[in-house]
């Protein structure tokens, strides 16, 4: 049996004067500036075949290998990843799932001061190549990084759609991109389904953010491309491969800045799935799994949030539950709403409110099946066997629940009386109840129902007695 004489710490105290009170807590959030270790691996924000990734104090930085180490006839094969890879939970940065845009500003370095250290086999030309999920080529965009002078904060450009064209698209002869390749000018790239790649271009020093292809017919081409999918990965590479091992750092990602060594100053809360969350019909007991509602943060892995569920009915708070697969409490009964908050590593805290439905469906049920009229005409000692295999199947709270809610006052009355009569004892954090049990009398009257149920041990022990003789 598994109710057990303890104090039961997820219920609500009872008070004999003014009956069941319910007591909820919110949970303080706080806001820190003080940097935190990111807790991603670093190769799940970025990475390569035969590559190797790091934090640095720019940001996560890919070391991709180049024709003095592979050979130039191999060197094409080889690109920096943004992501590396999709099982893992940082793959929802890069996810229209979770983002209308996604945004990434990606330093290169081909040039160390005025040393070229690194350069693509076909010349000055670095590509960023934009790739659905599922591997189709959407758009590049080629920066000539000594166009215009190497560190000139203003290259040349050209745009190349999944179209098959280059000059069908914008380009780079009067508006230079924004961006120098050695290190001190991150390429910013804003990807969305509607414009695609954005960036900024710098015209005379009149800096504007804007889509790098205008061209109606190519933009139609790449938005069929990237429509269906639910994330995107850029590539970023030498045109036909780098000639020597060449560094590409990702600065930051979705506004997050990731540099500073694997220790970052994280203001950004956890982010949420795009789409509503449907409506949830929960029984009390019922593990919750909020990672199915869909969230991540970029500094903090899902395993290491922190989630807490206020269940309300209208403006009443009537549980709160911690935990990402949360047992739904039993003072939940009755909640049509449920606010989940999420809370990261530095104490940024994201809410998410869904629809709810909380009920008690097997107490319901077990109340239902004791106060059914059937039962009058059943043997007393099948029906108590019955009762209590069904009482048994209850968690230890509802059982509690059962014995304690007003709303069930009746059928818990007649299930102690059932248990007097066959000389059980049902331990609950009200007390003992039972034929053996001091104060049983006035324990069941507590309970309602006391003069039905006190009816009821009579009668039945009566009828036990005369089956006795």
């Amino acid at each position: 049996m598994k109710t057990k004489n303890k104090i039961m710490t997820v219920m609500c105290a009872i008070s004999l004067a003014s009956g069941i009170v319910a007591f909820a807590s919110m949970r303080s959030v706080s806001l820190s500036a003080e940097p935190v270790a990111v807790g991603h691996e670093a190769w799940k924000y970025g990475g390569g075949w035969e590559t190797t990734t790091e934090f640095t104090d720019l940001g996560v930085k890919v070391t991709v290998p180049g024709g003095d180490t592979i050979g130039l006839d191999n060197a094409w094969q080889y690109k920096a990843y943004f992501p590396s890879g999709y099982d893992h939970d940082l793959a929802k940065a890069y996810s229209f799932d979770y983002h209308d845009q996604i945004v990434l500003d990606i330093a290169v370095k081909y040039y160390d001061g005025d040393t070229f250290i690194g350069q693509s086999k076909n010349g000055d030309a670095l590509d960023f190549e934009l790739y659905t999920r599922e591997g189709a080529f959407v758009e590049r965009v080629r920066v000539w990084t000594n166009g215009w002078g190497y560190d000139n904060w203003c290259h040349p450009y050209q745009a190349h759609s999944c179209k098959g064209e280059w000059d069908n698209v914008a380009r780079g002869d009067i508006n230079g991109i924004d961006f120098t390749a050695n290190n001190t000018k991150s390429m910013h790239l804003a990807i969305d389904k509607t414009n695609i790649i954005s960036t900024y271009t710098n015209q005379g020093g009149d800096l504007r953010f804007a889509p790098l292809i205008t061209d109606e017919e190519s933009l139609a081409s790449m938005r069929a491309a990237i429509a269906d999918t639910s994330g995107i990965q850029i590539r970023v590479c030498g045109d036909g491969g780098f000639t020597a091992t060449t560094e590409i750092t990702l600065t930051a990602l979705n506004g997050q800045n990731l540099g500073g060594n694997g220790s970052v100053t994280d203001e950004l809360a956890p982010i949420f799935k795009e789409e509503a969350y449907p409506s949830q019909n929960l029984a009390v007991g019922q593990t919750l799994d909020l990672n199915a509602l869909g969230v991540y943060d970029l500094v903090t892995p899902n395993s290491s949030l922190s989630f807490s569920t206020q269940f309300k009915n209208g403006e009443t708070t009537l549980a709160t539950v911690n935990g990402a697969n949360a047992v739904v409490a039993y003072d939940a009964k009755g909640a049509d709403t449920a606010i989940v908050t999420v809370t990261d590593a530095a104490g940024n805290a994201a809410t998410r409110t869904i629809g709810v439905t909380v009920s008690n469906t097997k107490v319901a049920e077990l109340a239902a099946w004791l106060m059914d009229d059937a039962r009058n005409d059943e043997d007393c000692a099948a029906k108590w066997t019955a009762a209590k295999a069904k009482f048994d199947a209850l968690t230890e709270t509802e059982q509690q629940g059962f014995l304690a809610d007003v709303s069930y006052a009746d059928a818990a009355a007649r299930y102690t009386a059932w248990a007097a009569a066959n000389d059980a004892i049902i331990a609950s954090s009200l007390g003992l109840f039972g034929n053996n049990a001091a104060g049983n009398t006035g324990l069941i009257a507590l309970i309602g129902g006391a003069f039905l149920a006190i009816a009821c041990i009579g009668i039945m022990i009566a009828k036990r007695k005369k089956h006795n003789n």
